[in-house]
């Protein structure tokens, strides 16, 4: 086992995708998993499994040292904001204090889960390792661009060894943004294709995603090396979204055109109203204030149930860009190992286990990482990440 013995350090994984990591190093590798933990409410989850709990927040770097005591690999996921500005502090400020505490602690390897997203909205027809990074105005996707530019001027500067990985659309159970929030928009009818589902689905089932980051974490080619993660197939995101109804039992889709003036006049209306939503949020408010909110939570209400997705969904479900991940393949010897099929066989045991009862299966009382009734647009908090 590669990292038997060792103490490994996991930040954000009181969430889902580092959560899931933690779980493996623990019960396939045999590693000593230590893990940051900023908000005990959230570590509920990852509590049944034998990990030591240090309590920590990137953002203070005085609260790191513990954490960092004796640890040979560092896999930094933590990420998170409700503005542009705290995503800033966090995925940019806090991973500098990362940095600078593994370079204290003479820290073997640094791997930082950053994203697709770095690569901005609009995708080439091919998108590799090299393809330039691009701000957005997104807090998550511009923080992500920023701190992969402080990890290679760091890295480079110090001669610090890092990896980065760079998931695309991590799915699987437990998955807020792209499982747990399509299976809630299908029972409730309100999920609709974008250009009949034909374009490319780019996704990662989150186990592929978690051999990738091991195998980074591990092998030395990997250092100094940036990987994209996807499934490796070709499906479509009708397979996709398929594979979700067939679960749920529901109805076939409606499909609306990623090139209708009025579907894209709606899309961006949803973004708008998500920018009134944030700049209004500080309470207590005024009345006045709390009419526009509500106003604004029906308008937004309304659009979703009608299917109609935000612009940057829109922009994905109808991208048809190739995702490249021979480097991984080539460097690593990644093939990963569920097929859209497989991983969709152990979603659906989740979903059953979790969320049966409202979705109308076999199944008990749901977790605390979404409820039905949340549109697709709008994610999870469990499983942004």
């Amino acid at each position: 086992m590669r990292y038997q013995g060792q103490t490994v350090l996991v930040t954000g994984a009181t969430g889902f995708i580092a959560g899931r990591l933690a779980e493996r190093l623990v019960v396939e590798e045999g590693a000593h998993v230590r893990v940051l933990v900023r908000n005990w409410s959230n570590a509920a989850w990852l509590s049944r499994v034998r990990v030591e709990f240090v309590e920590g927040d990137v953002t203070r770097p005085e609260s790191l040292a513990r954490a960092f005591a004796g640890c040979s690999r560092i896999f930094h996921c933590a990420s998170g904001g409700r503005s542009y500005d705290e995503y800033m502090t966090t995925n940019v400020e806090g991973t500098r204090n990362m940095l600078e505490a593994a370079e204290l602690e003479r820290v073997a390897r640094f791997v930082y889960i950053s994203s697709i997203a770095v690569h901005g909205a609009k995708l080439p027809d091919v998108v590799d390792e090299t393809t330039p990074f691009a701000l957005t105005g997104r807090g998550y996707s511009d923080s992500k661009v920023e701190a992969e530019k402080l990890i290679w001027k760091f890295s480079e500067e110090r001669r610090f060894p890092v990896v980065v990985v760079r998931p695309t659309y991590v799915w699987g159970p437990r998955a807020g943004q792209f499982t747990v929030g399509p299976v809630n928009s299908i029972a409730n009818n309100a999920l609709r294709l974008i250009d009949e589902g034909a374009p490319n689905c780019p996704a990662v089932f989150v186990d592929n995603l978690v051999d990738l980051l091991m195998q980074a974490g591990a092998k030395e080619q990997a250092v100094g090396e940036a990987f994209l993660a996807t499934d490796g197939q070709a499906y479509s995101w009708r397979d996709f979204f398929e594979a979700y109804r067939d679960i749920v039992g529901a109805g076939e889709f409606r499909s609306l055109s990623s090139r209708s003036p009025i579907v894209r006049f709606s899309a961006r209306s949803i973004e708008h109203l998500d920018r009134v939503l944030e700049a209004l949020s500080p309470n207590p408010a005024p009345l006045w204030r709390k009419v526009v909110r509500r106003s604004a939570r029906i308008a937004r209400a309304q659009l979703t149930a009608r299917g109609i997705p935000t612009a940057w969904y829109l922009n994905l479900f109808s991208n048809r860009s190739r995702i490249n991940t021979d480097k991984a393949k080539r460097l690593l010897g990644h093939t990963p190992r569920f097929t859209l099929q497989s991983g969709m066989a152990a979603t659906e045991t989740w979903l059953k286990d979790q969320f049966g009862w409202q979705l109308g299966l076999s199944g008990d009382m749901p977790c605390n990482c979404g409820r039905v009734g949340q549109p697709v647009t709008s994610g999870c908090k469990e499983g942004v990440r």
